[in-house]
């Protein structure tokens, strides 16, 4: 492409607004995405015309009179953005990764999630559902070197306005595989990298979360070890609130209800009652160790302004406190074995986000997922087994919150093969049912002569969905081969979808 001046222009950006259709996020809270919402980016006749005329794409096979695919050429590499592998948590970094492009008779042209999901290039559906309306999604073409590279540019910078009406402590609780940890996931975009995370067990101790005096190496020969204070995880992240004040940070704990949670905030406890400015209400008194700490990290800090430092000797001035830009999100499952009961002066103090066995349910994208086995040719969809399952357990008044959401099995699994879906269901699913359910209940549960996991299991492979108790009520959702034969045929003839 020559410019007016008649210079050579090597390199290209298409922009592309990520509209609402195309996305489950705005900024800042999360939309029901629903059915017939967008399943890809619509690129444009401007890039569908650079990359032809500039022999940027190949045809390859398609399957579909409706649409043609395209990927790059082979002396083109793709790359992604940091801003785009930092969405996507860096597991794509050191991958090689590839796209495909769609062309549709009516000359659309664009970036379709279920053909590159179809393709194996999960990188892209990944990215697909933590798009945000309003961002911008880039195409960029070096012609030069080669390359064509993705972008996305965030709408907003991540402030403290823009979380003005997020919860600064907030528990997200519900059934196993409800999509909490996901959900908190995506809601931590809004703090950008300013995230740190803990995970607690039933060994967590306030030393672990807070931080204590350990041991270290020294340099000096006469004295090897040294004593020195290690902050937690809480800490560090009330370190960076205070550094950044006009920069929101966010702690994420994962499993808080396994930990002792009372002993592991210990005094820590007291800063969970915020004011109405998002500031501890009450401040507590700063440790010995504690203050040596804030001297050398923040107050002895040399990439500190003077008055940075003084702004946060003023906080600090009737006690140590959390800021109002310091904020504790947590996710927690009261059905596992081990945990432990919240009091109720702690849970006070919290938020609280309820996630219903079937909130994460979405028919389109079960659809497309690996399904369980059952013997002779016949399978059924993950998610009607566990409807099935879960609605015994009710009949049983089985508590809510041990019922299985539609993420019990991980979509890694469920985006697999049958067999693995097969394999985790026996592995993970009738564990389940057998061992953390309830001795009481294995006899409702199973219609099987012993009562061993191990014979349930063989029986399984053997009978299928007989191995349960009022299996007749199934029947109506299990495929036969001829059914999964007229699948495969109408999915080639009419290609893979938006």
């Amino acid at each position: 492409m020559i410019n007016f001046l008649g210079v050579l222009i090597l390199r290209k950006v298409f922009p592309h607004a990520i509209s609402t259709s195309e996305s489950k996020f705005e900024y800042y809270k999360v939309r029901d995405s629903g059915k017939g919402k967008q399943g890809s980016y619509q690129l444009g006749i401007e890039v569908k015309k650079y990359f032809f005329e500039n022999d940027v794409v190949v045809q390859i096979e398609s399957n579909s009179d409706k649409f043609n695919n395209y990927k790059l050429k082979k002396e083109f590499n793709l790359e992604l953005s940091n801003s785009i592998l930092d969405k996507l948590d860096d597991q794509y970094k050191n991958e090689d990764i590839d796209i495909i492009f769609t062309l549709k008779n009516d000359g659309k042209f664009d970036i379709r999630k279920t053909v590159n999901e179809k393709n194996g290039n999960k990188w892209f559906s990944d990215l697909y559902d933590n798009n945000v309306s309003e961002d911008i999604f880039k195409v960029i073409v070096d012609l030069e070197r080669k390359i064509v590279e993705f972008d996305i540019e965030s709408k907003y910078s991540i402030n403290s306005e823009n979380l003005a009406f997020e919860s600064k402590q907030k528990i997200y609780y519900g059934a196993p595989g409800t999509g909490k940890s996901y959900r908190l996931k995506q809601d931590a975009m809004m703090f950008g990298k300013n995230v740190r995370r803990v995970t607690f067990h039933p060994n967590m101790l306030y030393g672990d979360f807070v931080g204590n005096y350990k041991p270290f190496p020294s340099r000096n020969e006469e004295v090897p070890i040294t004593y020195k204070f290690v902050p937690g995880v809480l800490i560090k992240a009330l370190v960076d609130a205070l550094k950044n004040p006009r920069q929101p940070q966010l702690l994420i704990i994962e499993e808080l209800n396994r930990a002792n949670v009372s002993a592991t905030f210990g005094s820590m406890f007291q800063l969970l009652d915020r004011e109405s400015n998002g500031s501890s209400e009450y401040p507590i008194e700063i440790s010995e160790d504690l203050k040596l700490y804030f001297e050398e990290e923040i107050l002895n800090d040399s990439f500190s302004s003077k008055e940075e430092q003084i702004q946060i000797k003023e906080k600090l001035v009737d006690g140590l406190i959390f800021p109002n830009n310091l904020y504790i999100w947590c996710s927690m499952n009261s059905a596992d074995q081990g945990v432990l009961p919240l009091d109720t002066a702690f849970k006070r103090r919290w938020d609280f986000e309820y996630f219903s066995v079937d909130d994460s349910f979405d028919e389109e994208l079960f659809d497309s997922f690996g399904k369980i086995n059952i013997g002779k040719g016949s399978k059924i969809k993950w998610n009607n087994m566990r409807v099935f399952l879960n609605d015994k357990l009710s009949s049983f008044n089985v508590p809510e919150d041990k019922l299985m959401g539609p993420f019990f099995l991980s979509k890694n699994i469920l985006n697999s093969d049958d067999l693995t879906v097969t394999k985790a269901f026996k592995n993970k699913v009738l564990m389940y049912l057998f061992e953390d359910i309830g001795s009481q209940y294995r006899n409702k549960i199973f219609n099987v002569s012993k009562l061993r996991l191990s014979f349930i299991r063989d029986e399984f492979d053997r009978i299928g969905e007989k191995i349960f108790s009022g299996s007749e009520d199934i029947q109506t959702n299990i495929i036969n081969e001829d059914e999964i034969d007229n699948d495969k045929e109408s999915l080639g003839q009419d290609g893979l979808g938006s």
